[in-house]
């Protein structure tokens, strides 16, 4: 997940963060996360996070994703529901100052 304090990309160590270029606000990345259907017991929705975060932090992953340029961020599923809620916020108001509509 985004960082505001996140330096340089390994991967680009020639390209300013968006602090450094003058952008404090823009938080821009990728990211990607697990979802369950609604009502799932947290005991399923804790063994799955754990899983999840045990193969992404195998060796075989880990070296992919670091081959990528990409990082593990783990959270818990309460921090990642907090999380998308404010990308949701976030980028709803860039969508409506915008004026985006799907077509």
């Amino acid at each position: 997940m985004a960082r505001k304090d996140r330096p340089r990309h390994p991967s680009l160590p020639a390209v300013p963060a968006a602090p450094e270029a003058g952008m404090p606000e823009l938080i821009f990345t990728t990211w990607s996360g697990f979802y369950a259907p609604k009502g799932t017991p947290p005991g399923i929705i804790a063994k799955l996070n754990a899983d999840m975060i045990a193969a992404g932090n195998s060796p075989e992953t880990s070296a992919k994703l670091d081959a990528l340029g990409g990082s593990r961020d783990f959270t818990t599923p309460q921090e990642f529901a907090a999380f998308t809620a404010s990308e949701m916020a976030s980028w709803g108001k860039v969508i409506r100052a915008a004026n985006i509509k799907i077509e």
